[in-house]
């Protein structure tokens, strides 16, 4: 019986395990992992025990001063924008109304200066 047995072993039975190894331990392992996770205690832990309020407090406080710097840069921007506007209507108006005695007197002064007022409306 003995030698029937190392005979079976030797012939069939360790090629298949040398070839088909990987199939003998893949549902051990399964069944390990599932054991041990199964094991498991999960720890409820109160957010202020690890400072994670205070950490989310501090990161609003930045969030909230990046915010209102950037509302302040962009509110100065757009005064600047604004006066900038005015002068340039204000130098505009003023330019007009400079050629406007040369501009009554002369109709071909007249006709140059509206066909320029229509190449400057049309430039991007």
């Amino acid at each position: 019986m003995l030698t029937a047995l190392k005979l079976w072993w030797s012939s069939t039975a360790l090629p298949w395990l040398k070839k088909y190894w990987m199939w003998l331990l893949l549902p051990i392992g399964m069944v390990a992992y599932l054991l041990r996770s199964g094991r498991r205690e999960v720890q409820v832990v109160a957010p202020e025990a690890t400072g994670a309020a205070a950490k989310q407090l501090e990161e609003t406080e930045r969030y909230v001063a990046r915010v209102e710097k950037a509302a302040q840069e962009r509110r100065q921007q757009q005064q600047r924008l604004d006066e900038e506007h005015v002068e340039d209507v204000t130098n505009l108006v003023e330019d007009a109304a400079e050629q406007v005695p040369v501009l009554q007197q002369d109709p071909k002064k007249t006709t140059d200066f509206l066909k320029n007022v229509g190449k400057n409306q049309r430039k991007p």
